[in-house]
């Protein structure tokens, strides 16, 4: 399990295979790369999001599950955000059983 939380009580979480080495830095960068871009600087992005709905972006997604497989890895990303509501990403999409 890897854990990265901002100032703002915002909290990233992936879980990958446990060879993976840490990965926080890489959850800083979907935060300050991804989610900063695509959710905080949106002007169509909700400032706060409805109960159950946690991050429901299509073009931050999109850029996620990118990222994620630029390393070759299978996981799972969770973003908490503040108010207690998160959202799972299992990456890449296609291998979800959904």
């Amino acid at each position: 399990m890897h854990y990265f939380e901002t100032a703002t009580n915002l909290k990233f979480v992936m879980l990958t295979d446990t060879r993976i080495a840490s990965m926080r830095t890489v959850l800083y960068q979907i935060w300050a790369n991804l989610y900063v871009e695509y959710v905080v600087k949106s002007p169509i992005s909700p400032v706060e999001h409805a109960g159950g709905v946690g991050v429901a972006n299509e073009l931050f997604e999109g850029a996620l599950e990118s990222f994620i497989v630029s390393f070759g890895i299978l996981s799972v990303v969770t973003i908490c955000l503040a108010n207690g509501e998160c959202t799972e990403h299992c990456l890449p999409s296609f291998l979800s059983t959904e």
